[in-house]
């Protein structure tokens, strides 16, 4: 991980400068960042000076995992540079900002299914449809399953943790990709994990008793937070809620969700999220099995190959439309999501720390970096 940093470019190196800050972590701010030929960037720096030995074998762990993977729904990682107690993860930047902010600009839920979105700071209303959702799905899915394939559990997916590469539009497929592996590890088979990462809306039941029962989890719980993410995409409200961070764990613990009326959910929908939100892993969907769901697979491309030479014996219609449900309002996800954050245990701890780092960011000059090529 050696790499110079400097303000001047020499033949070997390439300057970046940090225009601005993305986000925030409890040790790592991420900036915007743009070469002098126009290529923008994101990077994470993450700050060791008072990491203990957990969180720097956890930034290493990240590393590593993340150098291994290629695929286009999990973001690449182009450099890593090291400089005294400062390690900056150089990635592809996505323009189109965190699932979690495409959620909350939701405004209405229409009788004939559609949802009304406005984008953030701007009066323009466009109008999102399943079929959209299911297409983020779909590419989330992709990226589960190749980590498996690779024996890399994420464990902390999330719809932070998922970002559009481009500025969401109604009349384009949306491409998003999976970001931050700072809680991903190698999975050796077997329910081998114990400890319980993640976000607390999103965590798996087995998670949730791991150490308590003494039975670990294995990758399953990935499939999990897909099906919360599934549903909060659908009804703009997390699936397992409650006044206290026990009566949260008591409902993720029995699987016990239910459906808004004004959200309307198709069957095939439902059918997926009941799926992953199985509360027994052993009987939990795959990432191969959610992507031949009939709501996933309605939406996946067609085959080049096959649209030149189509066989009408296995032209299928396309699926209709569930039925018509009230209308109603979404009100603001941020507020929801955060409100219950805060009731949860050692969830106030994490964003007081968060926001320390925000309040220490802000007053920081952004550096520039001089990065080999």
């Amino acid at each position: 991980m050696d790499a110079e940093l400097g303000s001047e470019e020499s033949d070997s190196e390439v300057s970046i400068e940090l225009t601005s800050i993305l986000g925030f972590g409890s040790f790592s701010t991420v900036y915007a960042g743009e070469t002098r030929t126009g290529e923008s960037l994101a990077v994470k720096r993450v700050q060791l000076q008072n990491a203990d030995d957990v969180s720097r074998r956890r930034l290493k762990r990240e590393i590593r995992i993340l150098s291994a993977m290629d695929h286009p729904n999990i973001v690449q990682l182009q450099r890593v540079i090291e400089d005294g107690d400062c390690v900056s993860l150089v990635q592809e930047q996505c323009t189109g900002g965190e699932l979690f902010d495409f959620v909350n600009d939701f405004q209405t839920f229409h009788a004939n299914g559609e949802r009304s979105w406005r984008r953030t700071n701007t009066t323009e209303m466009l109008t999102v449809t399943e079929v959209h959702i299911a297409k983020m799905i779909r590419q989330i899915l992709l990226a589960v399953d190749y980590m498996h394939s690779c024996n890399v559990v994420h464990r902390d997916l999330k719809l932070e943790n998922v970002m559009l590469t481009a500025p969401f539009t109604a009349d384009t497929d949306p491409v998003i990709k999976v970001v931050d592996l700072g809680f991903s590890r190698e999975w050796k088979g077997g329910n081998d994990m114990f400890t319980a990462c993640g976000s607390t809306l999103y965590i798996a039941p087995e998670v949730l008793t791991a150490k308590a029962t003494g039975k670990g989890y294995g990758r399953e719980c990935d499939l999990w937070a897909v099906g919360v993410m599934t549903y909060i995409l659908l009804c703009c409200r997390p699936p397992f809620t409650g006044a206290t961070s026990w009566d949260v764990g008591q409902a993720i613990n029995k699987g016990a969700y239910a459906y808004p009326e004004y959200a309307l959910v198709s069957e095939e929908a439902r059918e997926l999220i009941r799926g992953l939100l199985e509360v027994d892993p052993a009987k939990r969907l795959t990432a191969k099995e959610a992507l031949k769901s009939s709501w996933i697979a309605r939406v996946e491309p067609p085959d080049p190959a096959q649209a030149q030479s189509p066989d009408k014996e296995d032209l299928q219609e396309v699926l209709p439309a569930g039925p018509a449900m009230r209308q109603g309002r979404t009100g603001s996800l941020t507020s929801w999501l955060r409100s219950l954050v805060h009731t949860l245990a050692g969830e106030s701890k994490a964003w007081s720390a968060e926001l320390t780092e925000a309040n220490h960011a802000a007053n920081t000059a952004i550096p520039s970096l001089a990065l080999p090529v």
